[in-house]
């Protein structure tokens, strides 16, 4: 019985995910190295959930007004989200 093709397609498939996995982390530890640089800089909820919200869900396709919305602020309470 030769496996030969069913070995490539595992191994294939094992290198999807671990490059899946290694650009997890890194997101993660982006995040976690973000956050600690800015630990002394006082924000408001709405800031820190924006930036969460960055983070988290953004992908290319989300606009800034989007981002608005999401997080509940009116259009001229919007500069106050502004760092």
């Amino acid at each position: 019985m030769n496996i030969t093709q069913w070995l490539i397609w595992f191994l294939e498939c094992l290198n999807r995910s671990l490059i899946a996995s290694e650009k997890i982390v890194a997101t993660v530890v982006s995040k976690a190295r973000f956050w600690d640089d800015i630990k002394t800089v006082a924000l408001n909820e709405r800031q820190i959930k924006m930036i969460n919200m960055l983070f988290d869900n953004f992908t290319e396709t989300h606009h800034f007004r989007n981002g608005q919305k999401s997080v509940s602020v009116p259009r001229y309470r919007f500069k106050d989200v502004m760092i």
